[in-house]
């Protein structure tokens, strides 16, 4: 999580992933690292009891 934002009962937390893939040879073998690249996510929580409850998936609005 990069930053969380209250709104009343709502938290919109944006998160940032790394992902570093991984290529081989055809037989599965010498697995080797490719270019790491960053996804970027936007989600509206709110409490739901004891649990919290996904409102809304607001990553399109990151990429405007």
């Amino acid at each position: 999580m990069s930053e969380v934002k209250r709104k009343g009962d709502q938290f919109t937390v944006d998160v940032n992933e790394i992902t570093i893939p991984y290529s081989s040879d055809t037989y599965g073998r010498r697995l080797e690292p490719t270019t790491p690249y960053v996804g970027s996510y936007r989600f509206v929580f709110e409490r739901d009891g004891d649990d919290w409850r996904l409102v809304k998936d607001l990553t399109a609005q990151l990429s405007k």
